[in-house]
């Protein structure tokens, strides 16, 4: 899956610009519709079945504990009374006509592999029975500087906020939706506890932060971000350079991960190739623009 612009662009105003945005969907009910392919901006038009007695469906869907969104119950689309044509996904809006795609569903098989399309024909019922396993985000924080010494990254967001994103961006209550505003934002350096990152799909909070005389995260405040529209893969970056302090004062010790914090709770982890220790005089910085966001649901990439 993939969110749309209007999604994303909520997101990012409000987790990181200090907008205080109404969830996309507060007081609405999403439906489901068909496609039979895309416009020219595949994150924001689509090409929708029409005739043959088609018409959306409402969707209802549950977050677990991890952020990941699920049916509560099947979604079927009336009979087909017409050439409903080749159908290669779904896609959420926010109204029964019309409206704002929230986000696009591709057809995938029972091994999670993805189906290039559907023809439907007259007399068929379309019928969708899962949704495949997705969390809201992920995360690229990319070249981060260690006096000079660039490593590409990979990371993710925790479980705990990626539920938290999933929840304000599928909140449907009329009721005020209750997430802290405008969330705090703090950096910390240091290490994954087990050694082998790559079991670190979702972080755990299972780490050993740096010490040492000198040592403090460095906070960030929604003028510290800014957010790029960039087709399906739009994302929020560090505007400035962020600097932890001139030169150590004494040694931090090794440090190779770092945890982007939202208040008390652990955000986003990210994972340097290239490990490295940090002693006495040594300084460590994160250029501007290295750190990114991703809100657009694809996964991690770099």
């Amino acid at each position: 899956m993939a969110l749309g612009y209007y999604m994303m662009e909520k997101a990012a105003n409000y987790f990181f610009l200090g907008v205080n945005e109404t969830p996309p969907l507060q007081g609405k009910t999403p439906y489901l519709g068909l496609v039979t392919g895309h416009g020219a901006d595949p994150a924001d038009t689509w090409i929708e079945v029409y005739g043959g007695s088609y018409a959306r469906r409402q969707i209802y869907f549950a977050i677990d504990s991890s952020g990941n969104m699920s049916l509560t119950s099947p979604i079927v689309f009336p009979t087909a009374t017409g050439d409903w044509l080749n159908v290669v996904g779904a896609v959420v809006f926010d109204q029964s006509s019309s409206g704002y795609a929230l986000f696009d569903i591709p057809w995938m098989d029972s091994n999670w592999d993805v189906v290039p399309s559907y023809h439907i024909t007259s007399g068929c019922i379309c019928t969708i029975y899962t949704l495949p396993t997705y969390n809201g985000l992920g995360a690229i924080w990319r070249q981060m500087s260690v006096d000079g010494n660039y490593s590409d990254t990979y990371g993710a967001p925790s479980a705990q906020f990626a539920t938290e994103m999933m929840n304000w961006l599928f909140y449907t209550s009329v009721s005020p939706y209750t997430f802290p505003y405008p969330r705090t934002y703090s950096i910390a350096i240091g290490r994954q506890a087990n050694s082998n990152p790559s079991q670190f799909y979702r972080f755990t909070g299972d780490w050993e932060e740096c010490q040492g005389t000198g040592y403090n995260r460095v906070a960030l405040v929604a003028s510290d971000w800014e957010y790029h529209l960039y087709g399906i893969n739009s994302y929020v970056t560090n505007k400035n350079e962020i600097v932890f302090t001139e030169s150590a004062a004494a040694d931090w010790g090794y440090v190779e991960d770092a945890v982007l914090y939202a208040g008390t709770t652990p955000a986003f982890w990210a994972h340097l190739d290239v490990a490295t220790t940090i002693t006495e005089g040594k300084a460590f910085s994160i250029e501007a623009g290295k750190i990114r966001i991703y809100i657009d649901g694809t996964g991690i990439e770099i």
